[in-house]
């Protein structure tokens, strides 16, 4: 039982790492946001923590988390405090959702989306407070899709500026 509490856990705050990177991605005040296809090392408050202490570390599965965490003394003030946001955000994700993946999910796999995926699938039924923070996450990436829209379409205008009209030499 002990084991199975510990992997409702784990996938809990994996459910809670979608909400955090959100939070990640977020810039700090007066810094550009990251865009989409942007990680850590393209931008943000721990942009140059990563280039300087994790520049050999490949990206992906929490390696870089995990680095940055090995240097938490080393750290900017502003990547820690990009830290404790995202900390705070797994840990609201997690006290939202928990009771809701132990309830409909208990028998899934943690892993590649299949947690999220079963929140999706029992939308309907779940409690209030992981609705609210599935809705938060939902807004946020719809938001970042409109705002990826709009800039690809800028960048077609602007490309269709610069393309001389026919007959007309470069």
């Amino acid at each position: 039982m002990k084991k199975g509490r510990l992997l409702l856990t784990a996938a809990a705050l994996c459910a809670a790492c979608l909400l955090a990177a959100k939070i990640w991605a977020q810039p700090a005040q007066g810094e550009q946001p990251m865009r989409h296809g942007q990680g850590p090392r393209d931008g943000g408050p721990c942009k140059a923590d990563i280039e300087k202490f994790c520049k050999d570390v490949k990206p992906g599965e929490g390696r870089i988390m995990k680095c940055l965490k090995e240097h938490d003394a080393e750290l900017s003030e502003a990547c820690k405090n990009r830290g404790e946001k995202m900390k705070a955000a797994m840990e609201k994700a997690q006290d939202a959702c928990q009771a809701d993946i132990e309830t409909f999910c208990k028998d899934v796999k943690p892993g590649q989306g299949r947690i999220m995926k079963c929140l999706k699938e029992h939308d309907a039924e779940l409690s209030e407070p992981c609705k609210a923070v599935r809705a938060k996450a939902r807004e946020k990436m719809k938001a970042a899709r409109a705002e990826r829209k709009a800039k690809a379409q800028e960048k077609m205008e602007e490309g269709k500026k610069e393309m001389p009209a026919e007959g007309e030499a470069k």
